[in-house]
């Protein structure tokens, strides 16, 4: 029995349609009815989870769950609404209307403290930093890097953890077709508790404004707290073999950028 037999035998659905929308490294996403979306994943605990921890947010919709279940392959399957919408896939699409309302999400979110998802702490963080780093040492300007993850842990070691989307981007971000409201935000995989700064990494020239309407200085902690996660960020990427020159030539421009900063 493949994947869609099993999952259409376990849902009490009528199916007038049925198309597979994504493809990614651990899942695949289907749409059935163009209502209703089915993820089949290696694992989506958090994600279930954190669905159902956020289902009363007020400044996005979040899609209602309708089943969650192991398949008899050991993958999980879970079955929402699907909201329809066109993601923020482009820089030119991230107009200060939306990037004050991905503020406004960010700091709702940060209310939550769900207590079935895993503490994901600044110890953490670094671990996996540290190893990335000295995987790649002899390419990298490994002595600023390792100044600036200890400039990280000194900031944020202590710091209160919120909870976190953990993969905040533009295709993740769901907007009506004039790019004018954010509808919904999508998988929530990587959420976990961690600091205040890490969903900011993926926002590029529009950091500073997104950072000015969370409320934050732009000072030496933000700025360390942003370029920490970014390089971590680039670091893991490297594994994918994926325009390695590229990160590289990137991850030491951030470094030179942060002497003045670190030394």
């Amino acid at each position: 029995m493949n994947t869609f037999d099993e999952i259409k035998g376990k849902i009490n659905i009528p199916i007038a349609s049925f198309e597979q929308i994504h493809q990614g490294i651990n899942s695949k996403i289907f749409l059935i009815n163009n209502n209703i979306k089915i993820k089949v994943s290696d694992c989506l605990e958090t994600e279930y989870n954190i669905l159902q921890e956020l289902q009363r947010m007020e400044t996005i919709k979040i899609p209602k769950i309708y089943d969650y279940f192991q398949l008899d392959n050991k993958k999980y399957c879970l079955i929402t609404e699907f909201i329809q919408g066109v993601a923020m896939s482009s820089a030119e699409h991230y107009n200060s209307s939306l990037i004050f309302q991905i503020s406004e999400y960010l700091k709702e979110l940060h209310l939550y403290h769900p207590k079935n998802i895993q503490f994901h702490s600044t110890q953490l963080n670094i671990k996996c930093y540290l190893e990335k780093l000295n995987l790649y040492q002899h390419i990298l300007s490994y002595e600023t890097l390792t100044k600036l993850y200890k400039a990280y842990e000194k900031h944020y070691f202590h710091d209160v953890k919120f909870l976190t989307h953990g993969d905040l981007h533009g295709y993740n971000i769901i907007c009506d077709n004039e790019y004018k409201k954010i509808i919904t935000i999508i998988d929530y995989g990587s959420s976990c508790f961690d600091d205040e700064i890490s969903d900011l990494k993926l926002f590029g020239n529009k950091t500073s404004e997104l950072a000015k309407y969370m409320g934050y200085k732009e000072d030496e902690k933000m700025i360390i707290g942003y370029f920490f996660h970014v390089v971590l960020r680039k670091l893991l990427e490297l594994d994918y073999n994926i325009n390695n020159d590229t990160l590289i030539t990137d991850i030491n421009n951030i470094s030179n950028m942060l002497n003045h900063l670190i030394y």
